[in-house]
């Protein structure tokens, strides 16, 4: 079973990392035929070619003025597939939207998945193993989403609003 994966993915690999060339932190360093891989192993997916290079183009007309220019609305150009599928207007960009969903997948399936289990490995260690499931999610989420900043005056914001009244019934 593992040799038939081997065989069936060994091709897709190139194909599947030329994804990164329509985001937009990166896109103006490409090509339309440096896309090509992945648009013939998606082409099911995708209009016709004509059409997905003069989109290509126009994606990168979009991007290639900056984040500070008047035409975008965004502070940051995005990097990577996810946060470049949010700001991608699905009427405008069809296919780019489609190939930016195909990546957005693909990325979170490979290294999301991964990067969880590890932390839960670091996390429920032997000498914790006795920790319920709400500490032990909020542990491993805590892990997880390290970029996200939490102060102290949120903590105790939302211990206060809680309702902290015990009913004692006799």
């Amino acid at each position: 079973m593992i040799a038939e994966l081997e065989s069936r993915f060994t091709g897709h690999c190139e194909a599947i990392c030329r994804l990164a060339c329509i985001i937009p932190r990166f896109v103006n360093k490409y090509t339309y035929t440096d896309l090509q891989p992945a648009v013939h192993l998606y082409a099911q997916f995708l209009a016709e070619e004509v059409l997905l290079t003069a989109e290509f183009h126009l994606w990168q007309q979009k991007w290639k003025s900056g984040p500070n220019s008047g035409s975008l609305a965004y502070r940051v150009i995005p990097c990577n597939a996810l946060d470049a599928l949010v700001a991608c207007n699905r009427e405008l960009f069809p296919n780019m939207y489609t190939l930016l969903f195909i990546a957005a997948t693909l990325t979170d399936t490979i290294s999301s998945a991964e990067r969880t289990f590890s932390t839960l490995k670091r996390v429920k260690t032997y000498l914790r193993s006795t920790m319920s499931c709400e500490r032990l999610t909020g542990l491993a989420l805590l892990n997880t989403h390290r970029d996200i900043t939490i102060t102290a005056d949120e903590v105790i914001d939302h211990f206060a609003k809680a309702n902290r009244r015990l009913d004692f019934v006799l």
